[in-house]
């Protein structure tokens, strides 16, 4: 499988959502292959094989930004922080408070 193809009908249908050129098309299926890497170390260096997915996101709501150095929120948010990246969404809830 090329690399600028779908990863999965769910990320190709969230791709195809938000662009249009196939420029763009082909940028956001790379991003989510590149994005994989991420979620390989979410299960191997995370300590409890942590699994992240696409579809389920982390629902929490912060109550204020946590401004420690060494603050990281939890696997699932992080992923989706970097999915909304992709998308060129708002960032979740899940760690930024607006």
């Amino acid at each position: 499988m090329a690399f600028s193809t779908p990863l999965d009908s769910f990320t190709e249908q969230k791709c195809q959502e938000r662009f249009k050129t196939k420029l763009e098309l082909e940028m956001c299926y790379r991003s989510f292959r590149v994005l994989e890497n991420e979620r390989l170390f979410f299960r191997t260096q995370e300590g409890s094989g942590v699994e992240t997915y696409y579809d389920r996101p982390d629902l929490s709501i912060v109550n204020k930004i946590d401004l420690v150095s060494c603050f990281y929120p939890e696997a699932q948010c992080r992923l989706d922080t970097k999915v909304n990246g992709i998308l060129e969404l708002e960032r979740p809830l899940c760690w930024w408070k607006p």
